[in-house]
């Protein structure tokens, strides 16, 4: 019996290797040699694994294939291939790979992981309609009341720039969204709370984290013998109760018609019956909503501080403008920004420089595809490499890795036109195809 049972493994493995050795033998794309089973999981830099990507591009060219045990795996590292598949092929390439334990941890409620459909459609819409650009200037003055005291507290204490920069971003977004009061310091339970769980969901996504994202017939083990299971319904549970109370507070105050003040969640109560959002379902948009803009926030002011001390020319430059275009007798506002070029570049090449999601979001491939001669299999996970589309010469000149706003004006301070395929924005840090950030 013991025999019989290890034949049947050899067996296994064999068909394996050979299976995977024939695929690579066609017309897939060029990738580094894997090895049986885990493919090239453990070749990727675990915390830094974009570090590897461009790695891998300057070895393999723009269009790679690994793979992440038994995934299949498309590496894009130029602008070019992303915009033709992510967003000119966009029908075959809109589907989220599923992060199976993110998923229960979540109740499938991760808006950046739901597939395109009914749910997706009313979600992305709700959020649209409630945070759009001119909807977003009822929270100007949430907005001005934020940055006046993140600049004095940076004024304050200089040395404690982490923590201003995570108390700002996290007392704006939970103020956006639920209309808190300010918090006074990043140590704030709310915000204790809130970054256990994105740092939870963070974790369970990452590829080699948990077997069950790559081996999908783990899902159908019994909770009993499951221990992730039986942890992300403890996750979901927890999380989601809280979430819930956040909204619900909101929405009791309004059915009483107590004034609540502008807020995210306030517009959903206001138009669930337009968007068929439940509860449950806005609960858990306004904390998926928490999450994406913390994470994007606060790694750009992070890095955007960094580049002011790094490159003073750049900062008394920008100093200059403001108080040529504003003076110093009142605060800048948002208004102001059509009229600072060099500030508006700045924010690009902060964005441009070090991307707050440097590998983007992944897609998948609903079919088979062919691209520039090389086969891309169904169901394949799809990576933009943003960090090297950011920094290519052959888009942004020979020192892309240097911190230089002026890449993007005119000798006479102008913008100029765009790089193709950044939809205007001048990097490539949104992503690409329908669900790029908005």
């Amino acid at each position: 019996m013991a025999l019989n049972t290890l034949s049947y493994a050899l067996l296994l493995l064999v068909i394996c290797v050979v299976y995977f050795s024939t695929r690579r033998s066609g017309r897939l794309p060029p990738g580094p040699k894997g090895y049986p089973i885990v493919g090239n999981t453990f070749q990727l830099d675990p915390n830094r694994p974009w570090h590897t990507f461009v790695q891998w591009k300057k070895e393999y060219g723009d269009i790679v294939y690994f793979r992440l045990f038994n995934q299949d795996v498309i590496l894009l590292n130029s602008a070019k291939a992303a915009g033709d598949l992510l967003d000119r092929r966009a029908t075959n390439y809109s589907q989220r790979p599923r992060s199976i334990v993110a998923e229960y941890m979540t109740g499938g409620m991760l808006l950046v992981l739901i597939n395109i459909g009914a749910k997706w459609r009313s979600m992305r819409r709700a959020a649209h309609e409630a945070l759009n650009v001119r909807a977003s200037t009822r929270y100007y003055p949430m907005q001005m009341r934020e940055g006046i005291r993140l600049a004095m507290d940076l004024l304050e204490s200089p040395e404690h720039c982490r923590d201003h920069v995570h108390r700002f971003t996290s007392s704006e977004i939970a103020s956006l969204l639920y209309n808190n009061p300010p918090m006074e310091s990043s140590q704030d339970p709310v915000i204790s709370f809130l970054d256990s769980f994105i740092e939870t969901v963070s974790k369970a996504s990452s590829p080699g984290t948990y077997l069950a994202n790559h081996i999908p017939i783990l899902e159908f083990i019994p909770e009993r013998l499951a221990k992730w299971k039986r942890q992300s319904k403890k996750i979901y549970e927890y999380h989601g109760e809280r979430f819930q109370s956040y909204f619900r507070n909101i929405k009791e105050k309004l059915l009483r018609k107590q004034d609540v003040g502008p807020s995210f969640c306030a517009t959903l109560v206001e138009s669930h019956e337009r968007h068929g959002l439940d509860d449950h379902s806005s609960a858990w948009l306004a904390a998926m909503l928490y999450m994406a803009g913390y994470e994007t926030t606060a790694s750009t002011l992070g890095w955007l501080v960094l580049a002011m001390v790094r490159f003073p020319e750049t900062q008394c430059k920008a100093q200059e403008e403001l108080d040529s275009v504003v003076g110093r007798t009142r605060i800048p506002t948002l208004d102001d920004m059509e009229n600072l070029p060099y500030l508006r570049a700045v924010v690009k090449e902060a964005l441009r420089w070090r991307s707050p999601a440097p590998m983007g979001v992944f897609h998948a491939s609903l079919e088979d595809d062919v691209y520039e001669g090389y086969f891309i299999p169904k169901n394949s996970y799809v990576i933009p490499n943003i960090l090297a589309m950011n920094h290519d010469a052959a888009t942004y000149g020979p020192d892309p890795d240097e911190f230089r706003p002026e890449r993007f004006l005119n000798d006479d301070g102008t913008h100029k036109p765009s790089p193709p395929d950044t939809k205007d924005e001048g990097h490539f840090s949104f992503g690409f195809g329908r669900r790029q950030v908005p």
